[in-house]
């Protein structure tokens, strides 16, 4: 693979249909010719597999790779189950409830750096169109 390709490659973070990585999606993090991977509800079994399939993902990419999610909590919440979930920044800010937010971000974070999520999605501000 030229090192162009391979450079090009690794700007892509690209999703696949089950809780097991495809062997063509093993070879690109292997090579480093994809720069991560997206975790969506289809990949999410429980937390244990989870965790079993980011320690591959790291593993197959020596570390390289972005293991990302989109998890803000109320409606777009990709882990469920067994992860804790929490409700939308929108239900924080209409109560004016920082502490909740706080604590409901920082309980994500740690729950998904445990799994070995090194990204998530969540935007940093949100505007209401009903609240102008």
């Amino acid at each position: 693979m030229s090192e162009l390709r391979r450079q090009l490659g690794s700007l892509i973070v690209c999703g696949f249909d089950n809780a097991v990585l495809p062997a063509n999606l093993n070879s690109l993090l292997e090579q480093g010719s994809l720069g991560g991977i997206i975790l969506f509800a289809r990949n999410y079994v429980s937390s244990s597999k989870l965790t079993s399939l980011t320690k591959t993902i790291s593993a197959i990419s020596n570390g390289r790779a972005f293991i990302a999610v989109d998890q803000e909590g109320g409606r777009v919440v990709r882990f469920d189950g067994d992860f804790p979930v929490f409700p939308s920044p929108l239900h924080f800010g209409k109560r004016n409830d920082l502490e909740g937010f706080s604590n409901g971000t920082s309980v994500t974070a740690k729950a998904l750096r445990t799994h070995g999520v090194n990204l998530n999605l969540v935007p940093v501000c949100d505007l209401d169109p009903e609240d102008s």
